[in-house]
């Protein structure tokens, strides 16, 4: 299922970026794309659970209704045991396809590119399938393609690692042949920087700055859904916020 946009950019380095399959991703998620010459999805280690709920960016993201920040999400199949992203199932007997639509048709109707991105987000929603990574990686790849991002795209599960934590960004990086990791700004709290150089790998901090842009909203929210950004700023629009 994976579209590989092997058009990469021309410099010296190969750079590397990672990161678990997102639901309807926020812009910094797509400059990270932007960025990388490979983007690796991280479809096979556990999915953040908290009790007894699933939780995390791979099943939900902000979008704006009613002027304020609310939760977009798909409903997940539970279970007691460790589950691996690319095995957690939708919840298919919810009619949360239809549900999101309308909310999106509600709420986003006025915007200003409602009717160019409109056809394009339904479709991406009603995508049939019961496997959230699948899911997820369609929309993402598909949004790329329609975005116009050149970067090689390539599923963990293809790699047979097995390494955690920061030895599995280094064991990833070295897989794809990439001599560069590009990592998003919160990787500081858990990752080990020093690993990297000793292995021989330059390490890249994103430090993406996220722009204002027109919103439906009272006040601007940062961190919203490519959802939000296109339905304001459209294909273009969307498209100059992400490489800029």
């Amino acid at each position: 299922m994976f579209t590989l946009l092997t058009q990469t950019k021309e410099n010296t380095n190969m750079i590397c970026a990672i990161h678990q399959p997102n639901f309807f991703p926020w812009l910094g998620y797509f400059n990270k794309i932007y960025r990388a010459d490979i983007f690796v999805i991280l479809d096979e280690v556990a999915y953040p659970k908290n009790g007894r709920t699933m939780k995390g960016w791979g099943k939900r993201v902000s979008i704006i209704a009613g002027g304020e920040p609310c939760w977009a999400s798909a409903p997940l199949v539970y279970e007691h045991c460790i589950q691996i992203i690319k095995d957690v199932k939708i919840k298919t007997s919810e009619p949360w396809q239809e549900k999101l639509i309308k909310t999106l048709t509600i709420n986003y109707k006025k915007s200003k590119h409602f009717s160019e991105v409109f056809e394009i987000i339904s479709k991406l929603i009603n995508y049939p399938s019961d496997s959230i990574s699948k899911f997820n990686t369609n929309c993402i790849l598909e949004l790329c393609n329609h975005l116009e991002l050149k970067c090689k795209f390539i599923p963990q599960s293809t790699l047979q690692t097995e390494f955690a934590s920061t030895e599995l960004l280094i064991e990833i990086t070295k897989k794809v042949g990439a001599n560069t990791y590009l990592c998003g700004g919160g990787a500081s709290g858990y990752q080990q920087d020093e690993l990297f150089q000793k292995e021989g790998i330059n390490l890249v901090y994103q430090n993406f700055e996220h722009p204002i842009y027109p919103q439906l909203s009272k006040e601007f929210q940062p961190g919203m859904s490519i959802i939000d950004v296109l339905f304001n700023c459209g294909i273009d629009g969307t498209r100059d916020l992400i490489s800029s």
